[in-house]
Formats: C-alpha cells, sequence, structure tokens
C-alpha cells in the first residue's frame, strides 16, 4: 500500500470508530453489552453502523416505502415489515451496518460487502442476524434477542402512544415472554 492508500485507510478506519461512538451514545442499556461486544467482534474491520435509533417518524417513513401511491410512484419497493413503535430501532434496541471500506463502490455494496462475516459475528455475541430473517432479509441489520416478539413491545407503544423509556420492559423480554 503506497502512502496515499495508508492515510485514506487511516481516515476511514478513523471515522469507522467515530460512527460507533456516535451511534453508541443514542442506544437503549440494555443493548450496550452487545453492541460493545459486536464492535469488539469487528475490531480491525470497516464495519461501521449506519442506523441506530431510529424515531417514529422515521419509522413511518420507511414503512411507508412501497406502500404509498407517492412512494410507488417513485419506484420504492417495500423495506421494512415492522410499523412505528414495533422496530426494535424504536427502542434503541438494533443497528444497521455498512463496510465502508476505502475506495468502495457503494453501487456494488449488496454483492461485495461481507454480510455472512457480519452476521456470523452477529449471532457469536448473541444478537439477531436480519440476515436470517424469512419475510424481508435485512442483511445490514442486527438486534436485541428477546424472548418475546417485538409486536409484544408494540403492543406497549400502542397502549401508551409513545415509547416508553422503560429498562425494565426491555429486561424483562430478554429473559420473559410478556
Amino acid at each position: 500500500m503506497n502512502k496515499d492508500e495508508q492515510d485514506k485507510a487511516a481516515a476511514t478506519m478513523a471515522y469507522v470508530e467515530m460512527r460507533r461512538e456516535s451511534i453508541r451514545r443514542k442506544l437503549a442499556d440494555v443493548y450496550l453489552e452487545y453492541y460493545d461486544a459486536l464492535c469488539d467482534e469487528l475490531d480491525g474491520t470497516y464495519w461501521m453502523p449506519c442506523s441506530g435509533l431510529r424515531s417514529i417518524e422515521e419509522q413511518l417513513a420507511l414503512y411507508n416505502k412501497g406502500r404509498t401511491q407517492e412512494s410507488l410512484a417513485k419506484g420504492e419497493r417495500i423495506v421494512t415489515n415492522a410499523r412505528p413503535g414495533f422496530s426494535p430501532h424504536n427502542w434503541g434496541c438494533a443497528t444497521d451496518w455498512v463496510e465502508n471500506k476505502p475506495y468502495f463502490d457503494w453501487s456494488d455494496m449488496w454483492k461485495k460487502s461481507d454480510w455472512v462475516g457480519l452476521g456470523s459475528a452477529a449471532r457469536r455475541v448473541g444478537l439477531v442476524w436480519g440476515g436470517d430473517f424469512k419475510n424481508i432479509v435485512d442483511k445490514p441489520h442486527v438486534e436485541l434477542p428477546l424472548k418475546c416478539p417485538w409486536s409484544e413491545i408494540g403492543r406497549i407503544y400502542m397502549a401508551s402512544g409513545k415509547i416508553v423509556a422503560n429498562e425494565a420492559i426491555l429486561q424483562n423480554a430478554l429473559y420473559y415472554k410478556l
């Protein structure tokens, strides 16, 4: 590697580390142990989170892709089945990842990224990998493993009309069906 390539690689790795820390600050406490373990597993690689905590409005915009006339006119496809409040992102318990290699061709991201490597690392630390999903395969996605479906957590949201920032609910869901 020449000097320019070394500098680019170092700058890219610094950016990856900054993104990992920036996303970390907004995650739920119950997810942090898993997140930190995944970051340790991915240490020395260019994998970085591109999404973590997501607002209800952001989730609604994603949910509407491929479902509204406006979205269909743009040629968008359905990207999630999770309604607002029903996504682990809304609770700070999921992250989406990209492989930010220097000189990476983003147009070929779906073919060239080591998705199996991300999935293996996620499984090793006890996370659920979206590449194993049955309906909409979501290779960039990793989430907190719960004993109950996220729909149960979503019902709590629907009953209250707001995200209940209650770590006890999430802690219980790690070990028990709600």
